[in-house]
């Protein structure tokens, strides 16, 4: 059972978030608003959570990161791959 990002955020307010199996809703077509997740790990610093992140991705895990700045609601901007053309 998922919670949702607001009430993950509320018992960690000040924290770097790692969520897994995050749900999200298409918001454009190019950005996604998180809304929850299964699981969550709060963590003090960058450092720390992008340790994690980089550790369960390389994992095949689905898991996204955010800072202490997103409090109400968490977007991800989906940007195409640049790709140079030679």
């Amino acid at each position: 059972m998922s919670k949702s990002f607001r009430d993950i955020r509320a018992l960690s307010p000040d924290k770097f978030l790692l969520l897994e199996n995050y749900e999200e809703r298409e918001i454009s077509d190019t950005a996604v608003e998180v809304t929850g997740a299964e699981s969550f790990q709060a963590y003090n610093s960058l450092r720390e959570v992008f340790t994690a992140y980089r550790k369960l991705k390389s994992e095949g895990r689905n898991v996204v990161f955010c800072t202490p700045l997103y409090q109400d609601s968490f977007i991800l901007e989906r940007q195409p791959s640049a790709r140079i053309l030679a």
